[in-house]
């Protein structure tokens, strides 16, 4: 029977970027052992993606050079208006500030697409993820074992490691545009062993 494919979730460590993923038990029976840290830099050649943002709730203000887009709703305060119905909220932000987001954001994106198209295999227990922690957004691939409280492997990927890392582009340059200004990043791509054990 052909395997399916299925989505990415994206794992930082303070943002869920994109959609589900699904794990799967490669058994009934359980290892001991998780797989050890490594991690290793993509091999497959570099790639670049460009995006340019045109949507009404984001406005770049070139006075400041800064962004302003909608960060949420609330509920209405004035009497004039209907209490039933949200209203959108605004944030202000540095130019920079934003545009590194959404270049890490972009990033994620590309390579979710691109190990789909390479690996032809349910890609269960991977993700790619931005580590919001570092200096710099760094954005990497999670090849992720998921751990019982006695510490026995219940999940992993069913993909080898090495076919990750070889599928997973070196680096990736990505560009976002918003009305005439850019901003570019280059991130070096990881795939990185990581395990979480259940409480």
């Amino acid at each position: 029977m052909k395997k399916t494919r299925r989505g990415f979730v994206s794992v930082s460590v303070l943002t869920l970027v994109t959609g589900c993923l699904s794990e799967q038990s490669n058994s009934s029976e359980t290892r001991e052992t998780a797989i050890p840290d490594m991690s290793k830099q993509g091999q497959a050649p570099k790639v670049s993606v460009r995006k340019e943002i045109q949507k009404k709730d984001v406005e770049y203000i070139e006075g400041n050079n800064s962004v302003r887009y909608k960060s949420g709703y609330k509920k209405p305060t004035s009497n004039t208006q209907n209490k039933t119905r949200m209203v959108p909220t605004y944030d202000v932000i540095p130019f920079s500030q934003w545009a590194k987001a959404q270049c890490a954001e972009l990033a994620t994106s590309k390579i979710n697409k691109l190990l789909h198209e390479r690996i032809d295999e349910e890609l269960s227990a991977i993700s790619v993820g931005i580590n919001h922690t570092s200096k710099e957004k760094e954005v990497y691939v999670d090849y992720s074992t998921t751990l019982n409280p006695e510490g026995e492997v219940i999940k992993e990927p069913s993909i080898p490691f090495e076919k990750v890392v070889e599928a997973t582009p070196k680096v990736v340059i990505s560009t976002i545009g918003l009305s005439g200004k850019e901003h570019k990043e280059s991130y070096e791509i990881h795939v990185k062993t990581s395990s979480r054990k259940q409480q």
